[in-house]
């Protein structure tokens, strides 16, 4: 843990310098938040899912262990944050109204076990996909707009932080069970529908104020202990490489699609977040993991 902690720390100061000076400023006002369970900050304790986030500071005291957060109970948005001067990063669901219209320095909409995919993690019940973050981003929006509109002048100057994708594979794909996605689309070309689906996502985004973005690729899930428990025949390697190989699909085509937006949309900066780097290996990821 100790190691995985000082990796995650060092990204982490990785990241502020790519961001900060890419966006040629000392600090952020605001730090909007999309994503999975990587990011989330409680917004699924207000829907009927199997998939909660109840961890302090944000929900009940229950034992650490989940991924995207350390035994404190932070995430890696609260260091983000406090990296940046801000404080906490609240759930979008856990607003008021009033507090919608207030808040100032960024929202959290992340969703744990979502997808790009409206479809993905269904089966665990209700979550919020990256259409529906964006959906509940337009309201935050909308609702300044007809209060207080001088905040949203704060917009462009803000971090929009995209780590999604992961449960596209571990809650769809890798389910063939459960999910169709396997059975109409090959590989390459479902990866071919998440990047689509994902640059319709940053370009609604743009067009709702949004200027500076992060977005993450997909890790080794090849190495996540779940995977490599379920898998048969058990691989002789830590991880199971066809999963990695799977996800590499998508990522190879990531940076890409984001060179292509940062060229296309006016005045945006885009950092590619390189989760599947964290480890260069799948020896040292699959160590990690565990």
């Amino acid at each position: 843990m100790a190691r995985n902690y000082s990796m995650v720390l060092l990204f982490i100061c990785i990241f502020l310098h790519l961001i900060l000076v890419n966006c040629q400023s000392s600090l952020a006002p605001a730090l909007y938040v999309f994503g999975d369970s990587l990011s989330e900050s409680g917004n699924n304790n207000f829907l009927p899912t199997d998939a909660k986030a109840n961890y302090t500071p944000y929900g009940m005291d229950v034992p650490s262990g989940a991924t995207g957060r350390f035994t404190n109970g932070k995430t890696i948005i609260d260091f983000i944050a406090q990296s940046l001067g801000l404080p906490l990063v609240p759930a979008y669901l856990s607003l008021s109204t009033s507090d919608k219209i207030n808040i100032k320095t960024g929202v959290n909409y992340a969703s744990g076990a979502s997808g790009i995919l409206p479809e993905t993690s269904t089966a665990l019940g209700m979550v919020m996909s990256l259409d529906k973050q964006i959906k509940n981003f337009r309201n935050t929006v909308l609702l300044k707009t007809l209060t207080a509109p001088a905040q949203l002048k704060n917009l462009s100057d803000s971090i929009f932080w995209v780590s999604i994708g992961n449960n596209d594979y571990i809650n769809n794909y890798l389910k063939p069970a459960n999910y169709m996605s396997s059975w109409i689309y090959t590989p390459q070309q479902f990866a071919n529908l998440l990047v689509d689906r994902l640059r319709k996502g940053l370009r609604n985004m743009y067009i709702l104020g949004a200027r500076k973005f992060v977005v993450f690729n997909i890790g080794r899930l090849g190495c996540i202990p779940a995977i490599v428990n379920s898998a048969n025949p058990k691989p002789t390697t830590p991880c199971v490489e066809d999963v990695n190989n799977l996800v590499l699909l998508y990522n190879t085509m990531l940076p890409g699609m984001i060179r292509e937006l940062e060229r296309t949309l006016i005045g945006s900066i885009f950092v590619h977040g390189d989760a599947f780097g964290l480890n260069q290996t799948s020896a040292e990821a699959g160590n990690s993991f565990h």
